[in-house]
């Protein structure tokens, strides 16, 4: 019954607890940057403040080129 309580007790407040605080680590020792990426904003910026573009936003390019183009 103790065995039972203290599985039950670990999965559901410790363990959601210590991803809770794994995800505040990442987050700090990011500079906040994926939660500006999941709000939408641009948060990929130089020290200059000139914008980049994330990867995953740029347009894809062609793999092949068409031959009959010259």
């Amino acid at each position: 019954m103790l065995l039972v309580l203290g599985c039950a007790v670990l999965l559901l407040l410790v363990v959601p607890w210590m991803l809770f605080g794994l995800g505040r680590l990442i987050e700090m020792a990011t500079g906040n940057r994926a939660g500006a990426m999941a709000a939408g904003t641009d948060a990929t910026r130089t020290g200059d403040g000139a914008a980049q573009v994330a990867w995953f936003r740029r347009p894809i390019r062609p793999a092949f080129r068409n031959p009959r183009r010259a």
